[in-house]
């Protein structure tokens, strides 16, 4: 799971930061063919999905944090 999480957040910031060439060039999606890149809806919805990612992936450090206190206090 964590590296389908860790596929899916570097992909989210290739995306983001318009890196890159192929289908999504340097402005988006078929731009410079007469569509258009990404609008600003799609780009909000890739920056929740981002946040909800990173908000997931801090809940599970702390969990791992504290799994780890606790066998480090149980030894």
């Amino acid at each position: 799971m964590r590296r389908r999480m860790m596929h899916r957040r570097m992909m989210m910031h290739h995306r983001m930061m318009r890196h890159g060439s192929g289908w999504a060039g340097p402005c988006g999606p078929a731009e410079g063919r007469g569509r258009p890149g990404w609008s600003d809806e799609d780009r909000l919805a890739m920056l929740e999905e981002y946040q909800r990612d990173l908000e997931q992936e801090v809940e599970d450090v702390a969990e791992r944090i504290r799994r780890f206190k606790e066998e480090k206090a149980d030894a």
